[in-house]
């Protein structure tokens, strides 16, 4: 039951972020000719120049990508993204001609960055992709394997872009970069969460002793490591604690009581495997 759960909350949020995917570029890229990279961006340029409805464009351009994917990468993969591309299509097919804004360019471009960013974050969480420049970089990187996958991308999307910059003039093209990077930071954060966990790394000579403390009062597990210091020649000990951000102070606190003189610092994680409470 909860492997059935696990799986439909999983792909129930697919449809959804291809959803808020087509419904942020119909109302609020296309009505201001916003270029934010990728096949939808080279489908708004099409539509200005020649008239293609960004559905058909979109389509057309994908179509030759998943063929070619399809002989070259998982075909697993390949065409449960191709089921992804032809709903995604669906969806611009549906919500062509819907604008909710006439005249706000700031608008536009944060408020559809942001829907757009996590439809792409809910999108990438199932594994699966809509195609564009993320599977055309794929392609390219099969071919000429010195080009990586990232960096293909950033070259596509940047032709992408200063197309739009050449056909629709500065003010849209900065709008457009202001739209790519609240899309990046919404889809990072839909991926990432926002509970971020902390990770202490404590350099001590009485490690031990730290370590069975903050195991104690905090509930937490640790790991502790041999070390020598490199500069005293001294034997150390490294203890690693992963814990919530509430956490900290009490896991500084602690720490200076048992050993003022140890070295501590403290980072993000982002992703945790395996058992982790909040």
């Amino acid at each position: 039951m909860e492997k059935t759960l696990t799986f439909i909350k999983k792909y129930a949020s697919l449809p959804a972020g291809i959803f808020l995917m087509a419904f942020s570029l119909h109302s609020f890229f296309e009505p201001f000719d916003i270029v934010s990279g990728g096949a939808t961006g080279l489908g708004i340029i099409l539509e200005d120049l020649v008239g293609i409805p960004l559905w058909i464009s979109n389509l057309a351009i994908n179509v030759p990508l998943f063929v070619w994917a399809y002989f070259v990468f998982d075909k697993h993969f390949v065409l449960r993204a191709a089921a992804s591309e032809l709903l995604f299509t669906f969806f611009l097919y549906l919500f062509e001609g819907l604008y909710l804004v006439e005249s706000d360019f700031v608008t536009s471009a944060i408020f559809g960055g942001a829907l757009y960013g996590v439809g792409v974050g809910m999108v990438l969480r199932t594994g699966t992709t809509t195609g564009g420049t993320d599977l055309a970089a794929s392609i390219v990187n099969s071919i000429f394997s010195h080009i990586k996958i990232p960096v293909a991308m950033l070259i596509l999307d940047v032709a992408v872009i200063l197309t739009g910059f050449t056909v629709f003039g500065t003010v849209r093209a900065m709008y457009g970069i202001i739209a790519v990077t609240v899309m990046s930071k919404t889809s990072d954060f839909v991926l990432t969460g926002l509970n971020f966990a902390k990770a202490a790394f404590i350099v001590s000579e009485k490690g031990e002793e730290l370590g069975k403390a903050l195991t104690g009062s905090l509930d937490r597990g640790a790991t502790l490591i041999k070390a020598n210091g490199v500069y005293s020649g001294s034997d150390k000990q490294v203890l690693i604690v992963a814990a919530p951000r509430k956490q900290i102070p009490a896991l500084r606190e602690i720490t200076g009581k048992i050993d003022p003189n140890c070295f501590m610092f403290v980072t993000d994680i982002r992703e945790i495997l395996g058992k982790f409470r909040e």
